[in-house]
């Protein structure tokens, strides 16, 4: 049974050898610098909750949980404020392919459900299968910003559009839609790092590509944050 195990001064050793391949090592920071941030974050009256992903007594991930800002995160942008966030997270290269990461993020938010309540009364959690469309309850509000990060790629091209295009409708006026995935701004761009990655690739997910849904959605704007990722703005 996966579980989720605070670090700790017992089990912060076996953390700390947990790697990805070298090709993924641009995709995540290593678990030595999560835990910095994470201290860093506390020491500056924030908050930062560093967990082990343990099978039984295996350690095969490591997952970080952060709430609001800090004094030390000078541009922290507005919706930091009183959220929640999904730090870090990691599957050993060892123990990848298994379906650790989506039952560690399935933890997470029972961890979330549980602490600190008095932080967010008034939070509403929710699970559900995007790729059948948004639960009922998020369907019945409008937002003033809509955030998904490393998640849509399970979309095909079309259910991309079609989600969107959904998202865009429960927006307020001057609302948002931010998205922080992998993306690149060409096909040929996608092309090549698929082959760079060669066995490494994921043929299950289907990542974007920022001038093919600029032709849907002329307003789109993109910033790159690496070769291979980066954060695509809507606003309708």
């Amino acid at each position: 049974m996966l579980r989720l195990e605070k670090a700790n001064g017992k089990n912060v050793w076996e953390l700390l050898k947990l790697r990805v391949s070298d090709d993924q090592r641009s995709y995540v920071a290593s678990n030595n610098t999560s835990i910095i941030e994470a201290y860093t974050a506390i020491t500056g009256n924030g908050y930062g909750f560093p967990f082990g992903i343990y099978d039984e007594d295996t350690p095969v991930g490591f997952l970080m949980i952060g709430f609001d800002g800090d004094d030390y995160w000078d541009d922290a942008p507005a919706i930091a404020k009183g959220n929640y966030n999904l730090w870090r997270l990691m599957i050993d290269e060892r123990y990848q392919g298994r379906g650790y990461g989506r039952e560690a993020v399935r933890l997470a938010l029972d961890f979330i459900r549980t602490w600190p309540s008095e932080k967010m009364p008034n939070a509403h959690l929710y699970q559900g299968d995007f790729t059948q469309g948004l639960v009922e309850p998020l369907l019945a509000q409008n937002y003033d910003f809509i955030v998904a990060t490393y998640s849509l790629h399970h979309l095909t091209d079309e259910q991309k559009v079609c989600f969107l295009r959904m998202l865009c409708d429960h927006l307020n006026p001057g609302g948002q839609v931010l998205i922080g995935d992998v993306a690149f701004e060409h096909r040929s761009q996608l092309e090549q790092c698929q082959k760079k990655m060669g066995d490494e690739w994921d043929d299950d997910e289907i990542y974007f590509v920022v001038d093919e849904l600029k032709k849907v959605f002329s307003s789109l704007k993109f910033t790159q944050i690496s070769y291979c990722a980066g954060i695509i703005l809507l606003v309708p």
